[in-house]
């Protein structure tokens, strides 16, 4: 029952953590998508990548000394073959980020009726096209950070 407890609140804390790392993703994203007016295409890889790894830097952090963190009596690897492992498996989610964003923006057109979040957001510029961006990106973060929370418990952090 204690074992549970403890995975549950370290559940908790990583889903509090993405979403600060989701903030942060999303902020970059749009703000590069607003300035560049990319939303679809080769063009938005970039865009992923910059977002992607300005999240994943707080990532590490947060994840290193709240969500993970050892306590003192337990053996710790050394840094850099902590954070090498965290970068594979860091690269593996930015991977999948890329793949989601691109075929969504790219090859999906948008199915659903957005006009109703366009008027929410009607002052930011913001279109069908940004709003399907920015229905990709969270799509890509969903995924992607499935993957990370089981490579970080079971690899990086364990």
């Amino acid at each position: 029952m204690k074992k549970t407890k403890k995975q549950l609140m370290e559940l908790g804390v990583f889903i509090i953590v993405g979403v600060i790392n989701t903030v942060v993703d999303f902020v970059v994203f749009n703000l590069f998508i607003l300035f560049f007016s990319i939303k679809s295409g080769f063009w938005i890889i970039p865009i992923v990548i910059i977002s992607f790894i300005l999240a994943n830097i707080n990532s590490y952090y947060l994840n290193k000394n709240w969500t993970f963190k050892k306590s003192n009596n337990s053996p710790s690897e050394p840094k850099k073959i902590t954070f090498s492992k965290f970068l594979s498996i860091s690269l593996i989610g930015l991977s999948i980020n890329i793949i989601v964003v691109l075929i969504i923006t790219t090859y999906i057109k948008p199915f659903l009726n957005l006009n109703f979040i366009i008027i929410l957001v009607d002052n930011l510029g913001w279109n069908v096209a940004v709003t399907w961006a920015n229905i990709a990106k969270l799509s890509a973060i969903t995924l992607s950070m499935t993957w990370n929370y089981i490579g970080y418990k079971f690899i990086v952090f364990k």
